[in-house]
């Protein structure tokens, strides 16, 4: 069966803001946060319904295997690895940040343990035809240099790790014995700083100059007798 991902990939999640936990607002995002949780251990137990033996504590080892290999093979560059580990939704964006450019990538720690925030199930064409995502949130240290084709560093370094949060999302056809979990997305929330932008780079075209000819002074008979008598004077 042809594979079919899931469309909506949003924020799954409320963080509390504790400045409004005693306001209205508060006590809505307590309300959207327990309704979302609600809904999430809902989706887990869809999950072992296809797999007796899924464990988000458990998972989450898995995940974090599955995001550092297509860090790795993103930065070899190996097609067919990261057809394993990414959805058909996803190959074309990570390809994109690969278009060009030579990285340069290295998995230092984890800052927190990852954690499951978030799943979801849905059905596709028939009701037996189940796909689930499963977002995990990382905070690791990490290094990350970017070269253009040029060889000239755009972006990051390899010798200054930064510490990255990321919300990634995972996606696995459920109903399919052979299925396995992929990136599926990554989501930022609007909280999040903006990501550091890259240096693009061209290259010029080579174009001729022509030599620009000094016009040589043409001294007629008149000329240079109006020199002379000037002299003389």
């Amino acid at each position: 069966m042809k594979h079919i991902p899931l469309v909506d990939v949003e924020i799954h999640y409320v963080l509390i803001d504790l400045t409004t936990f005693i306001t209205l607002q508060g006590a809505k995002q307590r309300f959207q946060f327990l309704e979302k949780k609600g809904k999430s251990m809902m989706a887990v137990r869809k999950i072992r319904q296809f797999d007796d033996d899924f464990d988000t504590k458990v998972f989450v080892n898995e995940a974090m295997q599955i995001y550092i290999d297509t860090h790795k093979a993103l930065v070899d560059f190996d097609e067919d690895k990261l057809h394993e580990l990414v959805t058909e939704r996803a190959y074309p964006l990570v390809i994109n940040e690969r278009k060009n450019r030579t990285l340069r990538w290295q998995f230092i720690r984890s800052i927190e343990p990852p954690t499951v925030v978030h799943a979801r199930t849905t059905d596709i064409i028939t009701k037996e035809n189940i796909f689930a995502q499963v977002t995990v949130r990382f905070h690791t240290k990490q290094t990350l240099a970017v070269y253009d084709r040029f060889g000239r560093l755009i972006q990051g370094s390899e010798v200054v790790a930064r510490d990255v949060l990321e919300y990634v999302v995972f996606e696995k056809h459920v109903a399919n014995t052979y299925g396995t979990w992929r990136i599926h997305d990554k989501i930022v929330p609007d909280w999040m700083p903006p990501r550091q932008p890259i240096r693009r780079t061209y290259r010029m075209d080579d174009v001729e100059v022509e030599p620009v000819e000094e016009e040589e002074a043409v001294v007629t008979k008149e000329d240079a007798k109006e020199t002379v008598a000037a002299a003389s004077s």
